[in-house]
């Protein structure tokens, strides 16, 4: 009897550590389901503070002729020429300059850049770098800059023309990341 007694006794704590092991191991596939949901969560979040910090940090136009549009701190770009050439996309058109201020030795440097697709974030994860700044130029579809402008005297505009190598009339819209070198400022 004793001998029956502790295999009925080793058969119930044989079963209950099983069961116990299942219930353990389901709840760490649980929780193992909810990390991989969070880092999905955590790079989207990510992902977000990236295109957030550079939309921010950068002064985007589109290559749209006869469109007035500003930059920070007030200046202006109005394209009258875009064509599409062998060289690359040919821009001319005015910079304004509403402030007080004169502006020397002023040039403008425009990056035709993809907007934030699918496949740009997949660029960036492969960088493995999360919050790396600036952006990187080998991402730009073609770069250019203007002449030097001279001077720009307040409430004044003046013309420029550009030509950015590399960039072909394609479905893919790009937008044009506009940054200053050089530029002196004088009251």
């Amino acid at each position: 009897m004793k001998r029956s007694l502790w295999i009925v006794f080793g058969t119930l704590l044989v079963v209950g550590i099983s069961t116990g092991a299942v219930l353990q191991w389901r709840k760490v596939r649980g929780l193992e389901t909810e990390i991989g949901a969070l880092k999905d969560k955590q790079s989207d979040l990510e992902w977000e503070l990236y295109i957030t910090s550079t939309d921010a940090d950068t002064d985007f136009v589109t290559p749209n002729v006869g469109v007035i549009q500003f930059l920070r701190h007030g200046y202006s770009i109005e394209f009258e020429t875009v064509n599409y050439t062998q060289d690359g996309l040919y821009l001319s058109g005015h910079f304004g300059n509403p402030t007080n201020l004169t502006l020397s030795n002023l040039t403008l440097v425009l990056s035709a850049r993809p907007y934030f697709t699918d496949e740009l974030r997949k660029k960036w994860e492969k960088a493995q770098t999360p919050y790396f700044w600036p952006w990187p130029g080998d991402w730009d579809i073609g770069s250019g800059q203007t002449s030097v402008i001279p001077t720009i005297m307040p409430k004044t505009s003046f013309p420029f023309y550009v030509t950015i190598p590399n960039v072909k009339q394609t479905k893919e819209s790009f937008h044009i990341a506009v940054t200053f070198s050089g530029e002196r400022y004088n009251y």
